[in-house]
């Protein structure tokens, strides 16, 4: 993935990744972002899934998302700049833990579930609609700003403090203590 400039500053990479399904929006994403975000913004796709090839063909001859079919995640975000997730519900985001472990604002939309990992203006940054995300995007901050690693330093305190593993085990065995 390139880095330079292409009329529009800096390369701004986002890793969007999940099944691709109705459910994970990568389609309405798409769709709704299309020629409205700025050219230095790209979208990378990872998954697989039952709407993978109207993903493909939403993006189209697009430069701007790319579809990478399956991939582990662990192998490839550190060529990430953000991690997204828009889904219409989600249990309980992975890719978003993945984000966080490796010092990668997030991007999500406000359901509950994705709250509990990304906290606006904090850890990443939360939109409501399609509208915001646009305008969210195009205002995202480059990977050599102050704001940028604040960001990444509080993502990464967020793994540490709620979901490494140890934190994950304890928290599952004061769960289930409460029903013995």
């Amino acid at each position: 993935m390139t880095r330079q400039p292409e009329g529009g500053g800096e390369i701004i990479n986002i890793l969007f990744a999940g099944r691709i399904s109705a459910v994970k929006q990568q389609v309405a994403f798409v769709k709704y972002t299309k020629n409205y975000l700025n050219d230095n913004i790209r979208v990378y796709f990872v998954g697989v899934g039952h709407d993978s090839e109207v993903l493909k063909k939403e993006i189209g001859q697009s430069r701007q998302y790319i579809y990478l079919g399956y991939r582990k995640v662990s192998d490839i975000i550190a060529e990430f700049d953000y991690v997204c997730l828009f889904s219409k519900n989600e249990g309980f985001g992975l890719t978003l833990i993945e984000g966080c472990a490796n010092g990668k604002p997030l991007i999500t939309n406000d359901i509950r579930s994705v709250l509990d990992i990304n906290e606006d203006g904090k850890t990443g940054y939360v939109f409501h609609d399609f509208n915001g995300l646009i305008n969210g995007i195009n205002n995202l901050p480059l990977r050599n700003t102050e704001q940028y690693k604040i960001l990444s330093e509080n993502a990464r305190n967020k793994y540490e403090k709620y979901f490494t593993e140890d934190h994950m085990i304890q928290n599952y065995l004061n769960y289930i203590s409460h029903f013995q």
